[in-house]
């Protein structure tokens, strides 16, 4: 018994002394590093998943920052705002990525399902502790706490050594063209679940008012961006996506740019037809300066 007891303290302990060689580590030199700062020059932030992070060429835009990142959720967007409004900062209009695919389900698995190991590593310093327990929780449950640690080390250390900040416009698909063999598993992945059609996720419905709600007390502007579409993606999305969306933006009365009247042509995404290709996010940000 005594054995057995010593092999699971020692399986336990292992993690806990990596998380908190980590955490010192971390809290010591991210602070001093330029990973979450923004320039007190930038007045705009464009906030959001990969869908802004391709879509907004921030070097034409003037006193303006792209932050986006790959798979972010409302819940990470709201942790990383808060932070960024807390500290010193000159921001006055906030531009928040909300797509159709925003509102399924399927975004929760990035914060406690399936998907988390690869993707809330990353804000683990970010989040209040309350959260870091949850999340560390869902990914024992999920046997997927050793590929979580594996992520936390390498996000932690990683702007240490080459500074880099915490997202940004990155797009590198410049001759491409949506293909509808594509799309429809595209549409399949965001929107249904062994052929029926997902539910709405809360926790994404949650932190977005949180984030309407940071707007008010922080007194920025809050402006929602619809990133184009191919045609054919929009017509297979289900209609109860589409009515949620509208609700939303009437319930709370959002600014919302939308490029539904524009053309963009099959050479301004990529395959998957919900994603700008570099040709798409040059036109995209062009009318943005309009």
């Amino acid at each position: 018994m005594k054995y057995f007891l010593k092999r699971i303290l020692s399986f336990l302990l292992i993690p806990f002394l990596f998380l908190l060689i980590i955490s010192i580590a971390a809290l010591v030199f991210l602070p001093k590093s330029e990973y979450y700062k923004i320039d007190p020059a930038i007045k705009n932030l464009y906030v959001g998943d990969s869908h802004i992070q391709y879509a907004i060429v921030d070097s034409l835009l003037v006193e303006s920052q792209n932050i986006a990142v790959e798979a972010e959720t409302f819940y990470f967007s709201y942790f990383r705002l808060k932070k960024i409004l807390e500290s010193e900062n000159n921001i006055e209009k906030v531009y928040l990525g909300l797509g159709y695919h925003s509102l399924s389900s399927i975004n929760d698995d990035f914060v406690y399902g399936k998907s988390s190991f690869s993707t809330a590593p990353k804000y683990f310093y970010l989040l209040p502790f309350s959260e870091q327990k949850k999340v560390l929780y869902s990914n024992y449950k999920s046997n997927h706490l050793h590929n979580y640690f594996k992520i936390l080390i390498k996000s932690s250390f990683r702007p240490l050594v080459n500074n880099s900040k915490f997202g940004g416009y990155s797009n590198y698909f410049y001759s491409t063209a949506s293909k509808k063999r594509i799309m429809d598993k595209r549409i399949n992945y965001h929107f249904y679940k062994d052929k029926l059609v997902n539910g709405y996720s809360n926790l994404n419905l949650f932190y977005l008012e949180e984030i309407i709600n940071l707007s008010k007390k922080y007194k920025f502007d809050l402006v929602i961006i619809n990133t184009p579409l191919d045609p054919y993606y929009k017509e297979k999305i289900p209609k109860k996506f589409i009515n949620k969306y509208d609700e939303i933006i009437n319930k709370f009365n959002l600014k919302l740019i939308d490029f539904y009247n524009l053309r963009f042509d099959e050479s301004c995404f990529i395959p998957d037809g919900d994603h700008l290709s570099v040709n798409g996010a040059i036109k995209m940000t062009k009318e943005l300066i309009k």
